[in-house]
């Protein structure tokens, strides 16, 4: 029986990685190549259960057509009158019960090992849209989004042409995720609209992204390649055009893609900021002559006011669950005395008008986003 086993095993273990050699193919029928320390404990798994499976259901099918034939109106004309056999009760029940244990052992290790791993190197968050992707590099302090390339293999092959590369029908993305190989990433999936699902074949995670939820997970590439995925819950009518596309490269070529991607997030926000500026929002802009400034403006985000403290202290409480980092600050309008909510300065526009949104769902809808630009002016001496 261990050499039956042992033939299975191998057998189907070598039938996997023949058929998925390389990036998906037409009829592939097994697992991608594991690239990951989870995958290849998914793999092994895998290898380990299937000859169990492949063994009750021969023995199912075994049994069945023993009974067919044997108890047949034919060859049995007298049924028998037998309403229990102790023996038999016993056996049924406990074999299925050490079988299951038996599985149950090492797929809750996997469970664990893929879902608990304290030790992380870098942090990416996977955000869910209707029906795109959005990256954000928490320890980097960036993000973008990503789109799907070609839908049909026309757009594909037009694409291909112009750029001189290979594209993949329902697969390339214009911004892949690029990670460091040898490196242990914690993957944060929620999303923003409906349940969407963060999934890597070859990389063997799964976690869904639900709205007002963060779940994480985490994955370390051996191996530096091209990894596809999708999203792996259904999610509305475009559900089949969410792509996920990874590179692993090296942790100097990783290095040099991050220091371009900061360059063009400062880039792009420079030109939010001045077309928000240049918006007809009503924004107070205040000039202050200070010794420094980095960068030359930043972003306050006004609550309320109020004439008692203790009412301003009380929204102060109520708003930590939304922005940590609140103040209290003394004014005078029209010689009376006002305590200001406010918060501290905000550096990033995208953050600043997040975090002004949640406030006006919270039913804060007199908050408003003030810019403050300071310059630097040096006195003469």
């Amino acid at each position: 029986m261990k050499k039956v086993l042992f033939f299975l095993t191998c057998f189907f273990s070598f039938f996997g990685l023949v058929l998925a050699d390389g990036g998906p193919k037409p009829w592939q029928m097994n697992f991608r190549p594991a690239v990951t320390p989870t995958m290849e404990k998914v793999v092994a798994f895998h290898n380990f259960l299937n000859p169990i499976i492949i063994v009750i259901a021969l023995f199912v099918i075994v049994l069945m057509a023993y009974i067919v034939v044997r108890f047949s109106a034919k060859n049995n004309p007298k049924p028998t009158k037998t309403t229990h056999n102790t023996t038999l009760e016993i056996l049924w029940t406990v074999i299925p019960t050490i079988i299951l244990i038996a599985i149950a052992i090492p797929s809750f290790r996997l469970l664990y090992y893929s879902h608990y791993n304290p030790n992380t190197e870098m942090t990416l968050k996977a955000i869910g849209n209707q029906w795109y992707w959005t990256y954000e590099y928490s320890d980097e302090g960036f993000s973008f989004d990503s789109n799907i390339l070609c839908s049909t293999q026309e757009e594909c092959d037009e694409l291909s042409k112009e750029t001189g590369k290979k594209y993949v029908r329902l697969l390339d993305v214009d911004e892949p995720i690029v990670v460091p190989v040898n490196k242990k990433i914690k993957v944060i999936a929620t999303a923003t609209d409906v349940i969407h699902s963060f999934s890597v074949p070859a990389f063997g995670i799964k976690i869904d992204g639900v709205p007002g939820r963060a779940q994480d997970t985490w994955f370390e590439v051996l191996e530096e390649g091209t990894y596809y995925g999708q999203c792996s819950e259904l999610c509305g009518m475009l559900h089949g055009y969410m792509p996920i596309v990874v590179k692993a490269v090296s942790e100097s070529e990783f290095n040099e893609w991050v220091q371009s991607k900061k360059a063009a997030a400062k880039k792009n926000e420079e030109i939010k900021f001045d077309n928000f500026i240049n918006s007809k929002e009503k924004i107070k802009l205040k000039i202050n002559y200070k010794k420094s400034y980095i960068p030359p403006y930043y972003l306050r985000i006004n609550i309320a006011k109020f004439r008692n403290f203790e009412d301003a202290q009380n929204l102060k409480e109520k708003m930590k669950p939304i922005h940590d980092k609140i103040l209290i600050s003394l004014s005078l309008l029209n010689r009376q005395k006002y305590y200001k909510v406010t918060t501290v300065p905000i550096k990033n526009l995208n953050e600043a008008e997040h975090i002004l949104s949640v406030i006006h769902k919270k039913g804060f809808n007199n908050a408003k986003l003030f810019i403050e630009r300071k310059h630097y002016i040096r006195k003469k001496r």
